[in-house]
């Protein structure tokens, strides 16, 4: 029997949930879904050798040739969970996803918002569970917390860096490498530069530390920045300059009002601001492009610089 089942997926939050179940829980159990990524399954695999996960890990293996979309990978992992919950007797799903992740709004960030934990999904997969016979509780444990917190919150903030989070990396012909541009490396990096104080170096094409220049050699041919490699980066920052200007679109201000997370996405729009101007001030970010944005962020009359630091000790102070 389990107390609880936690969804894994190798990802940053999941390596923090880890953490996390096993200091709240006697005997967790976790669950990983190969979905026909080879190089994150290979990962997964990998930890949990390193992490002595041994049979505490259940890997769920999808069928050969189906389709896959991101889009239903929230309900194959909660749907595993709950197979799993009902095998081992427990009554709880621990799903570790962050807050802006949650809930965040997709008019924000196009293609890049998948919602599969958007709140609506959750509660009709639980319909579904329970026409089954399965009736489990689903935690999320980080519910209120930014990318940035859950990474001061662990005990070991730097070991978070070990994690994958990148959407993209199925494309690359390096082992490990996360491509730097997507929505979820970027909250990755940058977090874990604000929190640590270090600079983060497994990025295969990262449009913040690179000159808008780099090129890098992969797949046999050569990436380049492009308009759309840096549309995620753009994005986000326009985002969090909504946000800390008090200046969203009346329907994506409507949408946190509805879920009740305003400060939970004015805490991680300053993470992202000030996240990215202590990265300047460390003379990391090389990007011409960005060093240009940042400059003209500086001069806006919501910006303060002494949040810089300010925002960072509250971050170090962070428990979970």
């Amino acid at each position: 029997e389990a107390d609880a089942i936690v969804l894994f997926s190798g990802g940053l939050d999941s390596l923090a949930g880890l953490e996390y179940a096993k200091n709240k829980y006697k005997n967790p159990k976790f669950v990983f879904v190969n979905n026909g990524t080879p190089k994150i399954s290979s990962f997964v695999r990998e930890l949990q050798h390193k992490l002595q996960l041994n049979d505490n890990l259940i890997i769920f293996q999808s069928q050969p040739g189906g389709q896959f979309l991101q889009q239903t990978r929230g309900f194959l992992f909660l749907s595993a969970g709950a197979v799993t919950a009902d095998i081992f007797k427990a009554k709880k799903i621990i799903v570790a996803e962050c807050g802006v992740t949650k809930y965040q709004p997709s008019t924000t960030f196009a293609d890049e918002i998948t919602k599969t934990t958007h709140p609506l999904m959750v509660r009709l997969s639980k319909e579904i569970f329970s026409k089954f016979g399965i009736d489990v509780d689903i935690e999320f444990p980080f519910d209120n917390y930014t990318k940035a917190e859950i990474i001061a919150g662990s005990s070991s903030p730097s070991s978070l860096a070990e994690s994958h989070s990148c959407r993209m990396s199925n494309f690359s012909d390096k082992s490990k490498a996360e491509c730097g541009y997507c929505f979820g490396c970027l909250l990755k990096h940058i977090s874990l530069c604000y929190v640590t104080g270090d600079i983060q170096e497994q990025f295969l094409l990262d449009p913040i530390t690179n000159s808008s220049a780099f090129t890098t050699q992969n797949l046999g041919r050569r990436w380049k920045f492009t308009a759309k490699r840096y549309e995620p980066l753009f994005s986000l920052i326009n985002f969090s300059k909504a946000v800390l200007s008090h200046s969203l679109p009346k329907p994506i201000a409507g949408f946190m009002e509805q879920y009740n997370t305003p400060k939970l996405f004015t805490r991680h729009a300053e993470d992202m601001i000030y996240g990215l101007m202590f990265m300047k001030q460390k003379n990391w970010v090389k990007n011409e492009k960005l060093l240009s944005i940042l400059s003209s962020i500086e001069k806006e009359a919501w910006y303060k610089p002494d949040r810089i630091e300010s925002r960072r000790k509250e971050l170090l102070s962070s428990s979970y």
